[in-house]
């Protein structure tokens, strides 16, 4: 099972490293700001991928269980390919700076995995359906502010441009 304390430690890491990458872009440091960026994403992968394998452990420990276990009803779990959110998280990487992806949509869906993550430890099935659920509004709760809020900035500044000349 993955403890609360190292996945925030990870959101944590994440965020320290995402400033330094800013501060060498700052100083035009971009073949650095590149490797450590590169080296970054490997050991979210790295790291999501154990998640996803402790988990997957934890259901095999629980499908022996079932198994074993003589009269009971077994239960068919299905196997979890990646965690929610990696794969919208991953476009929207592509289609938003890097800048909004990582202050305010990266933040949402790491929360949403970490407790989808602990309810599954807790082998709360329902429970972390939900939470996947709760997860993806309020992820495209922060999106729509996010966006709207930009959208809304920009046209504030070309009104200001416009009547300032």
């Amino acid at each position: 099972m993955i403890k609360e304390d190292k996945l925030r430690l990870h959101h944590k890491w994440s965020l320290e490293e995402e400033e330094q990458i800013q501060k060498l872009l700052e100083t035009k440091d971009l073949e650095k700001a590149q490797i450590r960026r590169e080296e970054r994403e490997l050991m979210v992968r790295y790291l999501q991928e154990s998640a996803l394998k402790a988990i997957a452990s934890s259901l095999e420990k629980s499908a022996q269980l079932l198994r074993d276990t003589p009269n009971e009803r077994k239960i068919d779990r299905p196997k979890i390919k990646s965690a929610p959110g990696t794969t919208i998280l991953g476009w929207c990487r592509l289609i938003f700076t890097k800048k909004f992806v990582s202050k305010i949509l990266e933040p949402t869906i790491h929360d949403l995995q970490e407790e989808y993550i602990e309810a599954l430890g807790e082998s709360r099935l329902g429970y972390a359906k939900w939470v996947a659920v709760r997860g993806y509004a309020s992820f495209g709760v922060a999106l729509f502010l996010g966006v709207t809020t930009g959208l809304l900035k920009r046209c504030f500044d070309a009104w200001r441009a416009l009547n300032s000349g």
